[in-house]
């Protein structure tokens, strides 16, 4: 989110996004015409990315699934609020 913010005001050309949009579950579009406006930018997909967890060396929890977390009791440290992986987890822990 700080980087279309960023963009927008100005302080950057260009910027890196990865954001979910839960109700569509889809990446990016929906803030960039928001936040940007419709036909304002553009869009290079250029990078993929592959989200998880960092788990005690074993992984003695088991954790496999975003339910293993709160079923296990197991630890979880959230990202920053706009951040691109936490609107993700967040989506799933609500799924």
């Amino acid at each position: 989110m700080a980087g279309i913010l960023a963009v927008k005001k100005g302080e950057a050309h260009a910027a890196g996004i990865h954001l979910l949009d839960p109700d569509t579950k889809e990446y990016n579009l929906s803030y960039l015409s928001k936040l940007i406006g419709k036909d304002d930018y553009v869009l290079y997909p250029f990078l993929k990315r592959k989200q998880g967890w960092i788990v005690q060396k074993g992984n003695p929890l088991g954790i496999q699934t975003v339910s293993d977390i709160a079923e296990k009791g197991a630890e979880y440290v959230d990202r920053q609020k706009g951040a691109g992986a936490r609107i993700l987890f967040d989506m799933l822990f609500k799924e």
